[in-house]
């Protein structure tokens, strides 16, 4: 995993096996990691507001097992 910005990360393919894929209507919590593109993905921080929603189908939130 390489950091890039304060809280973009780079999970290879190889270190995707560390994170557990959420499943649509999962609460979403600080710490999770929302992709963005290819292998980027933006850690989210505690009191951000996507905090408040749920995992629709449409986005790929990984959390770390």
């Amino acid at each position: 995993m390489r950091k890039f910005a304060e809280n973009l990360v780079d999970i290879k393919e190889s270190n995707i096996s560390n994170f557990k894929k959420l499943k649509e209507g999962d609460d979403i919590k600080s710490g999770d990691y929302l992709h963005i593109d290819e292998q980027t993905y933006a850690e989210i921080g505690k009191g951000n507001i996507i905090c408040k929603q749920k995992v629709s189908k449409n986005i790929t939130i990984l959390r770390k097992k």
